[in-house]
Parts: C-alpha cells; structure tokens; sequence
C-alpha cells in the first residue's frame, strides 16, 4: 500500500499560489474602495453646490447693490448651509469632534452629535468648507473657491487641468477627488 503525501515543494507552489491570488484580491479591493469614496465626495460636493444655489436663490437680494444692480459675491461655510436647512445631512458626529456645531441630536446612547459633512477620501469633516455665491444675468451660481498657486485644500493634486470656463467659475478635469465640479480660481 503506497501513503504518499505532498512533498515540501508542492506545498510550497500552492501557498505561493494562493498569497499571489489573496494579494490581487485585495488590492483591487483597495482601489475600488477609493474609487467609491471618491465617487462619494464628488457626489456630496455637487450636493454642497446645489443646496448653496438654492440658497442664493432664496436670498437674491444679498447679491444687490444699492442700485439694483447684481455685482455682490457672497461666502459661505458648509456649517452655514447646514444651519439654514438649505443642506440636509444624515451624518452625525460626536459633539466634542467637531467645532462650531450647529445643528444637534441627541442619541438613545445619550451622547449629543452635531450635523456634518464629511470627505470619505480623507475621513475628515468639511463643515468649514468655503462656498462662493454670487449671481450674474438674474441667475444665481456657486462654487468652491481654489487658489491659483495652491489648488490642494479640496483637489489635492497638482495634474489638475482648468477647462471650459465662465467669468471666473471653471470646471476642472484630472483632479483626484472631482472631474466634473465646478470651482472657482481666485488670487
């Protein structure tokens, strides 16, 4: 009667075997994770922007001179946004993690948590993000304010490519965490 086991060798081939195939599955695992996030925040910038408009539109008259004229630009804070209930948010955060909280809940836990949005790609919270409103031919804009030299608070990354532009809003391509939002370029 012939007992014959695997050798060493073939033991071996087949651990290497299954690390080469465990080590594929999880890094495109990582990637698709990253590529959701991103996805995500994109996702939640457009809503930033969208509610920001609604907001400008509900309050045109901030953007009025003396004369009538719409020349006015106006800034605002996610956190505002979220206080004048022109942003609704199902994120809650602990109350001690986060600053200038304006909105609270109280959990069944006990613990007051403040209403934020959040960047999924960096884990962090946006409430101090700085939109800029303003209007022009009766029409009310938004968008996210960059700096020419320093484009890394929201994009992080320096491949990013202005094109089609209108006044000084631009949307901008190759960015790591937007393709398609608009942002403004200021000095």
């Amino acid at each position: 009667m012939n007992k014959r086991g695997f050798t060493l060798v073939e033991l071996l081939c087949v651990i290497v075997i299954l690390a080469v195939v465990i080590l594929i599955g999880s890094s495109s695992i990582v990637a698709v994770r990253r590529a959701l996030n991103k996805n995500m925040f994109e996702t939640k910038l457009d809503l930033i922007i969208s509610s920001a408009k609604k907001y400008g539109e509900r309050n045109k008259e901030l953007f009025l001179t003396d004369t009538g004229v719409a020349s006015k630009v106006v800034y605002k804070k996610v956190r505002e946004l979220i206080s004048t209930d022109d942003l609704q948010t199902d994120e809650y955060e602990q109350k001690s993690l986060v600053t200038n909280c304006v909105k609270e809940t109280k959990g069944s836990d006990g613990v007051t948590r403040c209403a934020v949005v959040t960047n999924p790609v960096e884990d962090t919270i946006v409430n101090e993000l700085t939109i800029k409103i303003y209007m022009e031919h009766n029409r009310v804009y938004a968008c996210i304010p960059i700096s020419k030299d320093n484009n890394k608070k929201i994009l992080n990354e320096t491949s990013c490519v202005k094109s089609k532009c209108t006044g000084d809003s631009c949307t901008w391509t190759n960015c790591e965490y937007s393709e398609t939002n608009n942002y403004c370029v200021t000095d």
